[in-house]
């Protein structure tokens, strides 16, 4: 099956190809990309606890990094095809995982003067995209940016090779499906299927929008099949031997204009099935469901931003029930899939500077510890000439109290994540270079205590770099 896929993908490819050049459309040769060049110093992030007397859980950081990306796109009248090369993020004299210290570090690129065995020279983009003549038909294949509303389903930084297609109703309705490739294989990137034997998991997603002046809204659909040779979620009990998940979402999305306030809701469900092979009694399944709104007015200041967001999750481990809002986990260097959407806060750092490079601690928005999560934020964007100001106050805590005798040191622990303040400084110090500065600092609450002697504390990253995009 998986060869006869790749047959017919290259001869669709070599037909395309044909077909192109069989029209004296002329081509149109687009260069652009960016290079970026950052200094970070960070403290308690990965733990949210100080280093203790004998030097254990230290996980403060220092260091620089850069990264480059190139894009070329060639062009015709109805095709286009992309591709882009990515190198980073490469520390300056050692090895990429940063924030971590040894944690969440198997998806991160390996530093270009020590682990050079390690490339990360990576092609980032590769993919076609063509309107089918005399259609309002267009098809994407390749690895592209595939995602959903606000980017819950899938991660928008995690580019998966696959299939989408595009077909306009009208001029405000269309319909856009496709496949996405998110593991074949065993992947390197991947924190469960190192050494694990062949992994197989594929997303299907199809949605429905329409767009109106009062008014947008759409619906949509996702399933996922994972099927793995060995291991398991981090968030599960393992599983020594074949399994199979599945997981479905249902979501609906609307943008309206209330008097001078914009808003954006979005409302997902979802259900998952874990079918272990060693019996009934290794089995699990649950339910969960998510909820986000967010608002947005200009006052004589800025734009004001203000919202909630809230994902179903489960205290109770005693029984074959995980009643939270389901995620699945990718082999890319981003790996959760199902996470919360772009935004500075405790699953973002660094979203003004470096987003992407935290995003490899990012939560699902239920949690690993399937607690879900509720947050609410509020924050301000500030305009002045060159430069922007913006800032933002978050407020987190987790849905679920840590009860169970079965979750991590639930007797420290509660819902108080806590309080954490963002702010980014951007001055655009010519037409294609920008100067980037922020300051995260989290007020940690009690969900971070390890014991009664080793209490939550303070975090924080402070991070200038430079963004010369051409």
């Amino acid at each position: 099956m998986k060869k006869n896929l790749i047959f017919f993908m290259v001869v669709a490819l070599v037909a395309l190809f044909g077909w192109n050049n069989g029209a004296s459309a002329e081509t149109k040769m687009i260069f652009n990309g960016e290079y970026r060049i950052v200094g970070v110093s960070a403290d308690n992030v990965y733990d949210g606890v100080d280093k203790q007397p004998d030097g254990t859980l230290d996980d403060k950081v220092d260091f620089f990094m850069q990264r480059v990306r190139l894009n070329t796109i060639a062009a015709t009248e109805n095709v286009k095809g992309v591709l882009g090369f990515e190198i980073g993020w490469d520390e300056w004299g050692k090895s990429y995982g940063s924030l971590g210290k040894g944690a969440n570090q198997e998806g991160g690129d390996a530093g270009i003067m020590v682990d050079y065995s390690a490339a990360n020279a990576e092609v980032r983009l590769a993919y076609i995209d063509f309107t089918v003549p005399d259609t309002k038909l267009s098809v994407s294949i390749g690895k592209q940016p595939l995602f959903s509303h606000q980017h819950l389903v899938q991660l928008g930084a995690a580019m998966s090779p696959g299939i989408q297609a595009k077909y306009a109703l009208s001029e405000a309705a269309k319909i856009k499906v496709y496949w996405a490739k998110i593991v074949e294989g065993s992947s390197a990137t991947a924190h469960d299927w190192v050494g694990n034997g062949d992994s197989d998991n594929d997303l299907y997603y199809a949605e429905f929008s329409t767009k109106a002046e009062a008014m947008n809204w759409g619906v949509y659909g996702a399933y996922n099949r994972d099927f793995r040779e060995a291991g398991g979620p981090s968030t599960r009990p393992m599983a020594m031997a074949n399994y199979d998940v599945t997981t479905q979402w249902f979501g609906a999305f609307a943008g309206l204009n209330v008097g001078p306030v914009k808003l954006d809701l979005h409302g997902a469900y979802g259900k998952w099935e874990f079918d272990a092979a060693r019996g009934a009694t290794q089995d699990w399944e649950g339910t969960g469901y998510y909820f986000r709104a967010m608002g947005f007015m200009k006052t004589g200041v800025g734009l004001l931003n203000f919202g909630t967001l809230y994902a179903s999750g489960d205290g109770d481990f005693t029984d074959n029930d995980f009643d939270v809002f389901p995620y699945v986990e990718g082999g890319v260097m981003y790996p959760w899939i199902s996470a919360v959407v772009a935004g500075p806060n405790i699953l973002y750092w660094g979203n003004g500077v470096a987003d992407e490079v935290y995003n490899q601690t990012c939560l699902p928005p239920s949690g690993v510890d399937n607690l879900g999560r509720w947050f609410t934020n509020v924050g301000l964007t500030i305009p002045m000439g060159k430069t922007k100001l913006i800032g933002e106050l978050w407020y987190l805590k987790t849905a679920e109290d840590p009860s169970d005798p079965k979750t991590y040191n639930h007797t420290y622990r509660d819902e108080n994540i806590g309080y954490e303040l963002d702010l980014e400084l951007h001055y655009a110090m010519t037409k294609n270079l920008t100067l980037q500065a922020e300051f995260d600092y989290l007020m940690a609450g009690d969900y971070f205590a390890k014991s009664a002697t080793i209490s939550a504390d303070t975090a924080y990253i402070a991070a200038v770099g430079v963004k010369y995009a051409f």
